[in-house]
């Protein structure tokens, strides 16, 4: 019942100016842009495949244990990029801590804040991708509970305050109650999967 989309940022002195810029250094010299991210298999990992899969280039991924720890090593000046979600990467930008390369959306934002920010397609590297928020039970759950919690989320997503909180973090609200997430994420499982099995990150 919440969506965000993706940017892409480098170090606020880095030369590149843009993700094409970043990718053209990664290609004439591999494996030294360093990219801040999550486990191997996060969708930090998976951009970053999905990056070089896309441009022929090898970058060097240092994995660590959450966002919050690719963030701190980022910050530190010790990686060239990381991909961060909206809400996570404005406050980065506007203190100058960070430079926006691009938004791994179909189209570019409207909001002002954001529509300076090409995608990623613009500049001819065809990687679109994103993260969804929900809430997961346990496989046998009593459908009582299931009842419950669907009743619950579809009064939260109707309340003002909540519409407020998603809009002053660009995220989007789409509400998918229990039966509708069941087909999503079986979709998204299989998406997510292929693109393991294309970086060699997932066997099965």
């Amino acid at each position: 019942f919440v969506q965000t989309q993706l940017i892409v940022v480098a170090q606020p002195n880095h030369k590149a100016n843009n993700l094409s810029d970043l990718m053209k250094i990664a290609k004439e010299s591999p494996r030294t842009v360093k990219v801040s991210g999550a486990n191997p298999a996060s969708t930090d990992a998976q951009v970053a495949g999905l990056l070089q899969k896309a441009t022929g280039t090898q970058l060097t991924y240092i994995p660590h244990d959450g966002g919050g720890a690719a963030q701190a090593t980022f910050l530190g000046g010790n990686t060239d990029m990381i991909t961060l979600t909206i809400d996570e990467a404005l406050p980065l930008i506007q203190a100058k801590k960070g430079k926006a390369l691009a938004i791994l959306n179909e189209t570019r934002r409207p909001e002002p804040e954001l529509k300076d920010i090409p995608t990623a397609k613009e500049q001819g590297i065809d990687v679109v991708w994103g993260q969804v928020f929900g809430i997961a039970g346990a496989p046998a759950l009593d459908p009582a509970v299931v009842a419950w919690w669907d009743e619950r989320i579809a009064q939260l997503v109707q309340n003002p305050e909540w519409k407020k909180t998603l809009a002053a973090n660009f995220l989007g609200g789409e509400y998918m109650n229990s039966q509708q997430s069941k087909a999503y994420l079986a979709k998204m499982h299989e998406g997510r999967l292929a693109v393991l099995r294309q970086l060699g990150q997932a066997k099965m």
